[in-house]
């Protein structure tokens, strides 16, 4: 891949700085406040933007419409279910 095919993939570099830069804030909100998360949205969706929750919603359809209803783009946003219990996982040795 030359430069100039990277720069047609990302686009305008600024903008790219600017987008990840959102989106690592919004990924610190998510590993950072798992408990506060859970009290303030048990098990509701959530999407995360710009480094904080922009909406919440009792199923994934409802908070895809909240979000398009707000015009926060769904790429760069962090959309994640927030369980009260975490889900109960097996595992077997093969």
């Amino acid at each position: 891949m030359t430069e100039t095919d990277f720069l047609e993939l990302i686009g305008d570099p600024q903008q790219f700085s600017r987008e990840m830069a959102s989106f690592r804030e919004s990924a610190a909100v998510l590993s950072s406040s798992g408990e506060d998360l859970i009290e303030r949205y048990p098990d509701q969706w959530i999407a995360i933007h710009g480094g904080s929750v922009q909406a919440s919603a009792g199923s994934l359809e409802s908070l895809l419409a909240e979000l398009d209803a707000q015009a926060i783009p769904r790429s760069g946003t962090i959309v994640r279910l927030i369980q009260r219990e975490p889900p109960t996982m097996i595992l077997a040795a093969c």
